[in-house]
C-alpha cells in the first residue's frame, strides 16, 4: 500500500509541475528563442514568479520520492508505468487546461502505449 501511494505521489507531482511550467509559459514568458540572452531572461524570470517556484518545488518532491519508488521495485516495470502515466495525466491536463488538440493518429500512439504498459504489467 505505502508502496502504491508513493507511485501516485511520484506520478502526480510530476506531472503539475509540467502543468505548472506549461501555465507559467503561457502567461507570463510567452515563446522562447533560444539564446544566451533568453536563457538569462529566463532564470530572471524563474526566481520571481512564486507558480514557477511551486512547479520547481513540485518536480524536486517528485524526484525524492522516485528515489523511494525504485528503492522497491523493479526498473524495468515502475519506469514505463509511471512514464506512462505522467504523459496521461499531462495529455488530460493539456486538453482540459489549455485546449489543446490531438489528431487521430497522436491518440492512437497513446493508446498504444497503454496497452504496451498493461501487457508489461499483467503478462
Amino acid at each position: 500500500m505505502q508502496t502504491t501511494v508513493l507511485v501516485i505521489a511520484t506520478i502526480l507531482t510530476a506531472a503539475f509541475s509540467q502543468l505548472i511550467f506549461k501555465s507559467v509559459t503561457l502567461k507570463s514568458i510567452g515563446y522562447l528563442d533560444f539564446s544566451l540572452t533568453k536563457i538569462i531572461y529566463l532564470f530572471g524570470k524563474i526566481i520571481t514568479n512564486p507558480a514557477m517556484l511551486a512547479g520547481i518545488f513540485l518536480s524536486g518532491l517528485s524526484f525524492v520520492l522516485w528515489l523511494f519508488v525504485i528503492s522497491r521495485m523493479k526498473m524495468g516495470v515502475i519506469y514505463p508505468l509511471a512514464a506512462s502515466s505522467i504523459v496521461a495525466v499531462v495529455v488530460i491536463g493539456s486538453l482540459i487546461l489549455y485546449k489543446e488538440t490531438l489528431s487521430p493518429i497522436q491518440i492512437i500512439g497513446i493508446l498504444t502505449i497503454i496497452i504496451g504498459v498493461f501487457l508489461l504489467l499483467y503478462f
